[in-house]
C-alpha cells in the first residue's frame, strides 16, 4: 500500500510495529521496507485513506 496499490503478501514476511501488523510481498522486500519504515508507513497510511476513507 505504500506504493499506492494492493499487492499479495507472504505470510512469512510480516513485521509488527507500534501495535500494527505489516505484511510484505517477500522477506527481501520486508528487509528493504524496514530501512525506511517511517516513510513507508506514512505513505501507506495516506494511500489507505484513498481506498478506505475514515478507516485505518
Amino acid at each position: 500500500m505504500s506504493r499506492g496499490y494492493f499487492a499479495s503478501g507472504d505470510p512469512d514476511a510480516w513485521s509488527g510495529h507500534e501495535g500494527a501488523l505489516y505484511l510484505n510481498v517477500s522477506k527481501t522486500v520486508r528487509a528493504r521496507w524496514a530501512l525506511r519504515r517511517a516513510s513507508h508507513i506514512a505513505s501507506g497510511d495516506k494511500n489507505w485513506m484513498t481506498y478506505f476513507p475514515g478507516e485505518r
